[in-house]
């Protein structure tokens, strides 16, 4: 079945919920606005436990090296771009020093390394949870506010259980599609990028 614009109805109503999903979410990101900076400093932070999660592993090459003594590139190959990026950024710090010393150097720089990931890493989720929490605390409250300005006529009709599980329920499947959702597509696709 065709309707006026040439489109099938399937095709009409898929487009429909779209621009529905778009409005809806502009409307949720409403509630974040205020607290952008703290949206920012979430970001940031899955940002920095990401790239430290990175610079674990790739810290880890010149380390094995310093430790059994293999002096060379780790293949018979030409050294690769990431082992050149790797002597260029530790060339200061292992300059002059033995294999012990620079092993020692690079497991303590290693060390810190982990233990800043682990707090970026703790940081993060406790960041965005906060902030859904905040975000449906003002949205609960905006629900709240709008249901006590109907009509009591209007009340009078409704189900307290349905008006309940909208405030309630509704409200709280809402949770991770203010911030959890970015949030998670940072992190994930930068990990990503810095494994490939």
């Amino acid at each position: 079945r065709r309707v006026s614009g040439g489109g099938r109805v399937a095709d009409c109503a898929t487009h429909s919920e779209a621009r529905l999903t778009v409005r809806t979410e502009r409307r949720l990101l409403r509630y974040l606005t205020p607290r952008s900076g703290w949206f920012s400093l979430a970001l940031a932070t899955a940002f920095l436990a990401s790239l430290l999660d990175g610079l674990i592993v790739v810290l880890l090459i010149p380390l094995l090296k310093y430790l059994f003594g293999t002096a060379g590139a780790l293949t018979a190959q030409a050294p690769s771009r990431l082992e050149d990026v790797v002597e260029w950024v530790l060339g200061p710090l292992i300059a002059g020093a033995t294999p012990g010393q620079a092993a020692a150097r690079i497991l303590s720089l290693l060390v810190v390394g982990l233990i800043l990931k682990n707090v970026f890493g703790y940081l993060d989720p406790y960041l965005v949870n906060w902030l859904e929490q905040r975000c449906l605390f003002d949205l609960r409250q905006d629900l709240c506010t709008s249901l006590q300005q109907q009509p009591l006529a209007w009340l009078g009709r409704q189900q307290t259980g349905a008006l309940i599980s909208r405030v309630v329920n509704d409200v709280g499947m809402l949770r991770g599609a203010i911030i959890g959702a970015t949030a998670t597509l940072l992190r994930e696709g930068l990990l990503t990028v810095i494994f490939l």
